[in-house]
């Protein structure tokens, strides 16, 4: 019997709870953490319910009721639950830490990155802190800072393979393809088991041109997983960059049977459409990859490949405001190479056919941000739309 099944064991032993006897609260705290610890996550929450019942101003009942509903995915409740922690603790430097960590496993970064700069401000330093930080700064495409942040883990000497790999990939992003297959390959050997470490290690030995390697990996992915279709995604992806159309044409085909909206299959499509010469097919399967996921750089890219370089073009940031089918107003910004502002929001009005759901849309400013040399016109970047209240 391990400590937590001993402690329920003597709680059990005292019979049911007077709620009024001294010392209930902190009790029905132990209990709680207890069923926790135990796994037995249904019977924890309703301790902590029963707590808060009995004192709906106790921070500590709210932080850990926000915790156990952030381990559970339910992250509206939990936020909630974080908020009123934050409003009736002392020091409320570890909420913050808890509630950022909670947005970034939500998806909401922004958000996150603005609780850990209060916790931080609030004197949090610890590796939780830095670690999910650095993911949120991934995310949105921060590398430098989110290298920063996952490296102070890394100098503290945290060697867990789940760190290993994320600055591994970051390394590989940032272009430093040596130091991020060391670590890589560090996480795969700690943990071989895990197919997302064995993922990204595959992808930074497909960047590094090292095709046999990454071959077997692809391999053994798909062998593990054979309904994955980002793993026959990336499967095409190798096969692609080692001019083996065939293959990368079948891989892909497969990837889309299990999953006919993963754009970045869809946008191999398209290139292996493109180094056919099949120059329409190739446009038209970047509309489709953009239409789900407008971040697809690769489809942007593609849609780009078939005009000429110019040596000199400017780099412009134009606004956009719309609305939806589910008439929801929006705006979004896109960034465009183009020889001048007439052009740039030709290319804007070619990359909107990929979203039809934007039922209208206009284009509010349009500026002029930067030249660039022997650059190929075309959009270069789509933000993500902000939906307005």
């Amino acid at each position: 019997m391990d400590q937590a099944e001993a402690l329920l064991a003597e709680l059990e032993e005292l019979g049911p709870l007077d709620p009024h006897s001294p010392g209930a609260e902190e009790l029905l705290f132990v209990w709680a953490m207890a069923l926790w610890r135990a796994n037995r996550p249904e019977e924890a929450e309703e301790k902590l319910h029963e707590l808060l019942r009995l004192n709906s101003r106790s921070a500590s009942g709210h932080l850990q009721l926000a915790n156990l509903l952030d381990e559970t995915e339910r992250f509206e409740d939990a936020e909630r639950h974080y908020a009123r922690a934050d409003e009736l603790a002392a020091d409320t430097s570890a909420i913050l830490v808890n509630w950022g960590i909670m947005l970034c496993r939500s998806g909401d970064h922004e958000r996150a990155i603005e609780k850990f700069e209060q916790a931080e401000r609030g004197g949090a330093d610890d590796d939780d802190l830095h670690f999910h930080w650095g993911i949120s700064l991934e995310a949105l495409d921060d590398l430098d800072g989110a290298r920063r942040h996952l490296e102070v883990c890394l100098k503290r000497g945290r060697r867990e393979a789940g760190l290993l790999s994320r600055l591994g990939m970051v390394y590989s992003d940032l272009g430093a393809d040596e130091e991020g297959e060391a670590l890589l390959r560090e996480a795969c050997a700690a943990d071989p088991e895990n197919n997302e470490y064995l993922f990204n290690l595959a992808t930074c030995l497909k960047r590094r041109r090292r095709f046999e390697e990454a071959e077997a990996l692809g391999r053994q992915l798909v062998g593990r997983e054979p309904e994955n279709a980002e793993y026959w995604g990336l499967y095409g992806d190798i096969a692609l960059d080692r001019g083996d159309m065939v293959n990368a044409r079948a891989r892909y085909q497969r990837s889309l049977e299990i999953n006919p909206n993963e754009s970045y299959t869809l946008s191999g499509l398209g290139w292996v459409a493109f180094h056919s010469g099949q120059r329409e097919e190739a446009q038209r399967f970047s509309l489709m990859a953009l239409a789900c996921d407008a971040g697809n750089g690769s489809a942007l890219d593609l849609l780009r490949a078939s005009r000429p370089a110019h040596r000199r073009l400017g780099r412009y940031t134009l606004a956009i405001c719309g609305e939806t089918a589910e008439g929801e107003r929006f705006v979004k910004s896109v960034d465009c190479l183009a020889s001048n502002e007439d052009k740039a929001q030709q290319y804007v009005k070619e990359v909107q056919e990929a979203f039809p759901s934007e039922i209208w849309w206009e284009i509010q400013e349009t500026e002029l941000v930067e030249f660039v040399k022997d650059e190929r016109p075309g959009v270069c970047w789509i933000s993500e739309p902000d939906v307005l209240e």
